[in-house]
């Protein structure tokens, strides 16, 4: 099985250090600048990299005692405090649902099988996904 290269595993370190900034994170790893955004993004699609960035989070989660569902209870406290006040504050509210099916995977395109391989096809304008017959992908 393949392990990650020096500069993949410096780029899953410097993501968590720059607070999940790919650009920044390519940068650090020593990808050049001006393709850092697009380098970054292609980066934490691959599973042995995202792989690396979900173990190098375990042990700072575990410190801080913060788990996703202790996050999803809060925000749920957040929305139902903004309900209960005189006047909601509807933007609280909303925001707190967002990040809730967010940190649900409510907002992940599902990927698609064409010949065994996995693919997403998602419109990045309005983030919705679309599916096109295997007849137009061959």
């Amino acid at each position: 099985m393949r392990q990650l290269s020096e500069r993949e595993l410096k780029f899953a370190e410097a993501f968590i250090e720059t607070g999940c900034n790919a650009g920044e994170a390519a940068i650090k790893a020593g990808y050049s600048p001006k393709n850092a955004n697009s380098a970054g993004n292609r980066l934490l699609r691959k599973p042995l990299i995202e792989n690396k960035i979900k173990e190098l989070r375990e042990p700072i989660q575990a410190q801080c005692g913060i788990t996703r569902d202790s996050l999803i209870k809060e925000l749920e406290e957040i929305a139902l405090n903004a309900k209960s006040e005189e006047y909601p504050n509807y933007s609280a509210i909303l925001k707190a649902k967002e990040l809730q099916a967010k940190m649900l995977g409510f907002f992940e395109p599902e990927p698609q099988r064409v010949n065994n391989y996995n693919i997403l096809i998602s419109n990045q304008q309005n983030k919705q996904t679309e599916e096109i017959p295997l007849a137009e992908l061959e």
